[in-house]
């Protein structure tokens, strides 16, 4: 858990007599979660991407492919890895190494469920068995941070895969030298798309003087003992755990939050197909993020 504002004594006891009567600073209860807006395909150089605000947090997802050999290990099944940069974000208040450790505890719970085959079918980036395969970047950009990086980064992952585009390919054996050929297809129009039904998205569940309460604020990380970050399916399957946090949590606390967590995952999976649905319709032709995307949410969902 990154370093937080240091709150006076009675800040935090008003921080905590809020979430204690079920009314936080910002006027939510303790299952509620910020505006999540989004906007996709907002960068012309890349195969999907998607723009996402979570309250204050903003995060840019991009997904680029790279034509690669498949692995002996693995010789029907594609690669994919996910990398959370958090270098040009001035609101993100630690530095140096902690930093980078930060980000880089995100992009390991991200590449877990992307590699987890019950979440993401990778022989899906396969081109041709024990040859070749798609390695697929998602990159994702820290632009602003007030709280909830966690589920900010996982919504603006699945929104960006699930508008990818996986470009059409022409597939020639040749029998006598047993050589394959693989060759991009010339009509942009003729391309893919990736099964992502099955992708979770991350919930994270606070505990604050017993109320456990989700998408937390700077604010209210500066009286939050500990944390549980959960992957949660859209049928409420739990896939993934991680806690964050220096308090220890007995058993009864741990269940209370998974069942949060289960309850609340799958009304935020809908939610977010809802806005990538809505996004389509919406897409202006964006050939880069400038200022009127970043902070003017009508051209957001």
């Amino acid at each position: 858990m990154p370093r937080v504002p240091v709150a006076s004594e009675d800040e935090r006891k008003f921080i905590v007599d809020g979430i204690q009567s079920d009314f936080r600073l910002d006027g939510r209860t303790s299952r509620m979660y910020r505006p999540v807006l989004l906007a996709t395909d907002v960068v012309n150089t890349a195969n999907g991407s998607c723009l996402l605000k979570l309250g204050g947090t903003i995060v840019m997802a991009g997904v680029t492919f790279e034509f690669t050999r498949t692995s002996q290990e693995s010789p029907n099944e594609g690669r994919i890895e996910a990398t959370v940069d958090g270098s040009g974000c001035h609101s993100l208040r630690i530095f140096g190494r902690q930093r980078h450790l930060f980000t880089k505890q995100i992009s390991r719970s991200l590449n877990y469920i992307l590699n987890n085959p019950k979440c993401f079918d990778r022989e899906q980036l396969c081109v041709v068995k024990g040859h070749h395969c798609w390695l697929v970047h998602v990159d994702i950009s820290v632009l602003r941070y007030e709280g909830n990086l966690y589920d900010a980064c996982s919504f603006a992952m699945k929104a960006a895969l699930s508008e990818t585009k996986v470009p059409s390919l022409q597939v020639t054996h040749d029998e006598e030298t047993s050589e394959v050929t693989v060759d991009v297809c010339d009509d942009p129009f003729q391309f893919g798309l990736l099964n992502v039904s099955n992708l979770p998205v991350f919930i994270s569940v606070s505990q604050v003087s017993g109320i456990h309460i989700v998408d937390t604020t700077l604010k209210e990380d500066s009286v939050t003992l500990a944390r549980i970050t959960y992957g949660v399916k859209d049928n409420g399957n739990i896939v993934y755990m991680s806690k964050d946090g220096g308090g220890s949590l007995d058993l009864l606390n741990l269940r209370s939050m998974s069942k949060v967590a289960s309850d609340i995952g799958p009304q935020m999976n809908s939610l977010l197909l809802d806005k990538i649905h809505l996004s389509k319709a919406k897409q202006p032709l964006w050939g880069h993020v400038n200022e009127n995307l970043l902070f003017d949410d009508i051209n957001f969902v």
